[in-house]
């Protein structure tokens, strides 16, 4: 079963969906690539943008540990403080 969204007036709305991909590239590639914050703020963008908060140093790969962003909605509407948190 989807994990509740919301809910309204005794009403629970879920989301459940699927999504499968194939990539052009071998298995080991693909994790490497994972592990780098580049592709996190690639894919979020244009709908969020995580910008470093002031003391955050971001490897090129992630490294266990906290990162602190400053999140922006479209690139310009503050979200707010966001953890990523890497153990």
């Amino acid at each position: 079963m989807g994990k509740t969204l919301f809910q309204l007036s005794g009403r629970r709305f879920t989301l459940r969906f699927h999504l499968e991909t194939t990539l052009p590239c071998s298995c080991e590639r693909a994790i490497e690539e994972a592990k780098k914050p580049r592709l996190l703020m690639h894919i979020a963008r244009p709908l969020l943008r995580f910008e470093p908060t002031e003391g955050t140093v971001v490897p090129e790969s992630w490294e266990e540990g906290t990162y602190w962003f400053r999140l922006l909605l479209f690139g310009a509407i503050p979200l707010g403080n966001q953890a990523v948190r890497i153990t």
